[in-house]
């Protein structure tokens, strides 16, 4: 099962997308701005997959692709 959040930090990697798209900047920036896969790193692989996926389909709204 894929992690949805940093354990950690108990950010939801829907935060860390939603504010990525919002200030035009990677989720890794935000990431790391609010310490999430900072500390164990277990999360790191999901919070990708989750954010290059969630970003990109969301950006593609936007547009109306």
């Amino acid at each position: 099962m894929d992690m949805n959040k940093c354990h950690c930090s108990g950010v939801y990697f829907e935060a860390i997308s939603r504010e990525s798209i919002d200030k035009n900047c990677s989720y890794k920036q935000i990431a790391k701005e609010k310490n999430a896969g900072e500390t164990c790193t277990a999360c790191l692989i999901d919070m990708k997959k989750y954010c290059e996926t969630n970003t990109k389909s969301q950006l593609q709204l936007q547009v109306g692709l």
